[in-house]
């Protein structure tokens, strides 16, 4: 019932007021009253002497009051205090007057103090800014990294990022000529709800959901090809013919004493019977005659166990469908299974496509009837084809490409799925255009109305669930109550598999449909198994330096580059496991971690040579040029000093420089170029006369003419 307005003279009524106060209360309107407000309205306050203590207003009755003291992190990072008032301000300017719940606040604020923590933390910073108008991009980009390295799967990750972008946002659209605060920053998205990096599956389980996938397929294909010509093998039941079936009964007990023929022989009988008596059911017939075909209540009036219907009813009990002891459906159902796809049986289809192509669950289920329409001609190969689908979220096509001539191959499994569907086209109950879809338990036909079904995420969980219970599988989830297959896991562990067969990051992000690299090297290629393969890759490179860098007076590192040292480091996200990783390669190089950042670092690389202590030269002489302690600069000397690693990249440098220095030679008085040069060529030319790939030493003699590799005659750095 509507609330009824309150009269006249009702305590609750209140009177209008009257037109010219409401037009009194109203500010003006006229061209100089509104220059003048829209003046003031941009004009900025004076950050510095606004307050640190926030209290707002909330619609919550539990909470009314959201109060926030920043004084205390103002006290600790004084440097911020104008920074933390700036933002402080702009999450006013976003809040408006309108109350907001109390969460809304507390994000915000959250997001605040923990962006000022960033700033403060260890994350390596271009510049760390003081002022709204310094923040950019990148700064944002790694306040969202700093976030989900430092609270992994939290959830609110994105409601402080937001927050913090939100404020400047408001500020620089309300203040954007104040050069404290600037034009407008675009920042990235921030986090999502589940950024945490997933965890890829160990090989072991990895290896037995294969396997098990495999046992299921076969078994499906083998039996539901071969179920018409087996059939034909027995003759169907008919009234008075004296056969007597086999059944069980609850207490395990067979129905007869005597018991002419075995239970798989009375269960593929019944089949036999149902298929030759309503070779309909259930797909062709109406809902409601398929629920009562064969059911058992039909028979509990006149229970007469010589009719062939009650005994076919009796019969079908013990089938089952699936390998040994690993039934994937029983019953009435199991008869289904032979000639339909049932929840249980489609799903290994499901799984081994996920298992092969380690796309998201949502594009293998996008895959659609008929397949034509996902499917295109590799144009390398006629045996090859390309299988597209599509990710939901984002629109963003995924692709696979997959060999037609094998036999369990990501095409093959899906064209036997296909031609299932294609045979029961013709059925009302089956969904047009859908691929994915399978008979239900009858038992439920009348609850949901339809006796087949489409498949959707939600079946996932509980279907993936079975199929661990059916194979006694252990599942790696020990923390779970009701441990099931995890589809982001799984595309972790197809990533780490396709890395371990050399696959570079920016061909598995094609693969897995990413928008950029960022997105798969932080959520895909961040677990521990990613980490082991990274780590197995430094060693290697580790071991190789070991041998190379030993015996001579420049080191020459000839079994891989700079680039890939460099890369194989830095694809380590993590701070701590890059930190152990230089911890590691000092160790096995015999050097001092310090030596190892120094090679990686831009202050370690000189015009041709990289070094790993230039404040300990071992060249002759060094000490008449140099103090203790200087850092040397002298980087023609970097041929005779074993503090210098030549990698293979810088074999063009070396022979533009013994190119110069031979042209230097017809200039110069012959003493003055033997004192000053002859040392150091001979350094150079040891280089690439001691260089084992003679190819490499070619193709950097042809290269070293290009004005890539020009290189200045003093060759003397600045301090």
């Amino acid at each position: 019932m509507a609330k009824k307005r309150p009269g006249p003279f009702d305590k609750n009524y209140k009177k209008k007021e009257s037109a010219k106060k409401r037009v009194a209360d109203l500010p003006r309107n006229d061209i100089n009253s509104l220059i003048e407000r829209r003046d003031l309205k941009a004009t900025p306050p004076n950050f510095g002497s606004l307050p640190l203590v926030i209290e707002y207003q909330t619609h919550s009755k539990r909470k009314p009051t959201f109060q926030r003291d920043l004084t205390t992190l103002a006290a600790v990072y004084p440097h911020h205090q104008l920074l933390i008032q700036q933002l402080i301000h702009g999450a006013q300017l976003h809040f408006g007057t309108e109350k907001r719940a109390f969460q809304s606040y507390q994000s915000c604020h959250l997001g605040i103090e923990g962006f000022v923590e960033f700033l403060n933390g260890d994350e390596p910073l271009p510049r760390v800014p003081r002022t709204v108008a310094e923040i950019d991009f990148l700064t944002g980009a790694l306040f969202e990294s700093w976030l989900l390295r430092k609270h992994p799967g939290r959830s609110s990750n994105r409601k402080h990022f937001a927050g913090v972008r939100q404020a400047m946002s408001a500020l620089q659209k309300r203040y954007s000529h104040d050069e404290s605060i600037g034009t407008t920053t675009k920042w990235p998205a921030g986090p999502r709800t589940n950024e945490k990096v997933s965890e890829g599956y160990s090989g072991a389980f990895f290896n037995k959901l294969a396997e098990a996938c495999l046992e299921d397929i076969q078994h499906v294909i083998s039996t539901m090809s071969e179920f018409p010509v087996r059939l034909k093998k027995y003759v169907p039941l008919s009234d008075g013919d004296g056969v007597r079936v086999s059944y069980r009964k609850r207490d395990g007990l067979t129905s007869h004493k005597v018991v002419p023929i075995g239970f798989e022989e009375s269960a593929w009988t019944a089949m036999a019977t149902v298929a030759a008596t309503n070779p309909k059911w259930p797909l062709y017939l109406p809902l409601e005659e398929a629920v009562h075909e064969y059911s058992q209540e039909q028979t509990m009036g006149n229970f007469d166990i010589r009719s062939a219907r009650t005994r076919t009813i009796n019969a079908l009990q013990p089938v089952h469908f699936g390998p040994e002891n690993k039934p994937m459906a029983t019953g009435q159902l199991a008869y289904f299974a032979h000639k339909m796809l049932v929840s249980n049986s489609i799903y290994p289809f499901i799984l081994w496509v996920q298992i092969n192509t380690g796309w998201n669950i949502e594009s293998v289920l996008a895959l659609s009837f008929p397949l034509t329409n996902h499917i295109e001609d590799d144009l390398i190969d006629e045996h090859y084809c390309i299988i597209y689908s599509t990710k939901h979220r984002n629109q963003k096509t995924v692709n696979h490409r997959t060999n037609k001539k094998t036999p369990l191959g990501v095409y093959r499994v899906l064209r036997f799925v296909e031609s299932i569907v294609a045979q029961h086209q013709e059925s009302p109950h089956i969904f047009q255009g859908s691929l994915w879809q399978y008979i239900t338990t009858k038992n439920v036909w009348p609850k949901i109305g339809v006796i087949a079904n489409v498949y959707d995420v939600a079946a996932i969980v509980p279907l993936g669930r079975q199929f661990l219970a059916r194979h006694k599988i252990a599942s790696e989830m020990t923390a779970a109550k009701w441990p099931s297959i995890e589809a982001k896991r799984m595309r972790t562990t197809v990533q780490t598999k396709r890395r371990e067969q050399g696959l570079s990051l920016h061909q598995t992000q094609a693969l897995q449909g990413h928008a950029d690299v960022d997105t798969g090297a932080i959520h895909y290629d961040d677990d521990e198994g990613s980490i082991e393969l990274k780590n197995r890759g430094i060693r290697t490179i580790q071991g190789q330096l070991m041998k190379d860098v030993r015996e001579y007076p420049v080191r020459l590192v000839q079994s891989v580059s700079l680039q890939e040292l460099r890369d194989a480091l830095e694809s380590i996200r993590s701070t701590k496991s890059r930190k152990l990783a230089q911890e590691r390669a000092a160790v096995q190089l015999d050097l001092k971690p310090q030596e190892v950042i120094h090679l990686l670092a831009p202050r370690g690389q000189t015009y041709i040579a990289a070094c790993i202590d230039a404040t300990n030269p071992t060249w002759l002489d060094h000490e008449m040029f140099l103090s203790p302690g200087d850092e040397c600069r002298f980087f023609n000397r970097c041929s005779m000093c074993d503090k210098a690693l030549i990698f293979k990249e810088m074999l063009p440098f070396v022979a533009r420089r013994i190119s110069d220095l031979n042209a230097l030679r017809t200039l110069a008085q012959s003493l003055e170029w033997t004192v000053n040069y002859a040392e150091e060529i001979a350094g150079w030319e040891w280089i690439l006369e001691t260089w084992n790939n003679r190819l490499e030493v070619t193709q950097a003699l042809e290269m070293c003419h290009s004005d890539e590799y020009v290189l200045p005659l003093m060759m003397r750095g600045s301090k």
